[in-house]
C-alpha cells in the first residue's frame, strides 16, 4: 500500500493521502484478525506430505541436542512482542497522565468553541483529546492567533481521532518500520492540512514570515506546530 502511495497517491491532494493512510493503517490492524473473525483458516483440508526420520542410533550428543532443540523463536518471540507492548503502552500512559495534569492545573479559556489549555511546561502548540494546548509565555498576540487557527483546524478535520488510532497502531505494530514511515506520512499531511485553513485567514507572506521567526528566532520562541519546519 505504500509502496502503491509513492505511485500514485504522492502528488494527489492531502485529503485522498489521508484516506490513503488511515485505510492502509486500518486494514493492517483488521488483517491479522481476519482467521479469527471467520472461524479459523481451513488448515485439515489443505494437502499435507508425511515425513518419516531415518533410524539415528548415535546417542552420545543427546542431552545437549535435546537441550538445544527445547528452545525456539516460537517462544520467545511471544514474550518479545508482548515486552515491546508492555513498554509501548506504559509510555502512552504516562504521556496522558501529563496531559491530564496540564488539564486539571492549567489555565483554560475557549476559542472558536474548542478548549484551550495553557501551561508553563509546554514548549509549543498541539492538540490532544479534544482541547488546544499552548504554552503560557506566548506574548506575541498575532503569533498566538494564527497558532490558534492552525490548532482549532486540526480538531476540525478531526485529526486527534486520526492520532488516536496512530496511538493504537503504535502498540500493535510497534515493531514495523512502516508503520513509523506511514505514522509520520500522515502527520505531515495533517499539518499541511492545518496549513491550507490558516492561508485562507492569514496572508501566505505573513504566515510565512511567522514559521520563520518560530523556528530561527531567540531561545525559547515557541513554535507553531509540533512538526519541524
Amino acid at each position: 500500500f505504500l509502496a502503491y502511495y509513492y505511485v500514485a497517491f504522492r502528488l494527489a491532494g492531502f485529503a485522498a493521502q489521508r484516506v490513503s493512510f488511515l485505510g492502509t493503517l486500518a486494514f493492517a490492524l483488521v488483517l491479522p484478525l481476519l482467521p479469527v473473525i471467520g472461524g479459523g483458516l481451513p488448515v485439515a483440508g489443505l494437502p499435507s506430505v508425511t515425513y518419516v526420520a531415518e533410524p539415528f542410533f548415535y546417542t552420545g550428543g543427546a542431552e545437549v541436542e535435546t537441550a538445544a532443540s527445547s528452545w525456539s523463536w516460537f517462544t520467545v518471540l511471544p514474550w518479545l512482542y508482548l515486552t515491546g507492548l508492555a513498554f509501548f503502552l506504559a509510555r502512552t500512559l504516562v504521556q496522558w497522565k501529563g496531559l491530564w495534569h496540564w488539564v486539571s492545573s492549567g489555565t483554560t479559556d475557549r476559542y472558536d468553541g474548542y478548549r484551550v489549555v495553557r501551561h508553563g511546561n509546554i514548549n509549543g502548540p498541539f492538540v490532544a483529546f479534544g482541547c488546544i494546548f499552548l504554552p503560557t509565555e506566548m506574548t506575541d498576540a498575532d503569533l498566538e492567533h494564527t497558532a490558534l487557527i492552525h490548532e482549532a483546524s486540526h480538531l476540525r478535520a478531526r485529526h486527534h481521532y486520526d492520532t488516536l488510532l496512530l496511538t493504537i497502531g503504535s502498540l500493535l505494530l510497534w515493531f514495523h518500520p512502516l508503520f513509523w514511515m506511514l505514522r509520520s506520512l500522515l502527520a505531515t499531511v495533517h499539518e499541511y492540512e492545518a496549513d491550507a485553513a490558516v492561508i485562507q485567514r492569514v496572508p501566505v507572506r505573513t504566515y510565512g514570515l511567522q514559521l520563520l521567526h518560530a523556528s530561527l528566532g531567540p531561545a525559547g520562541y515557541p513554535g507553531l506546530f509540533s512538526s519541524p519546519i
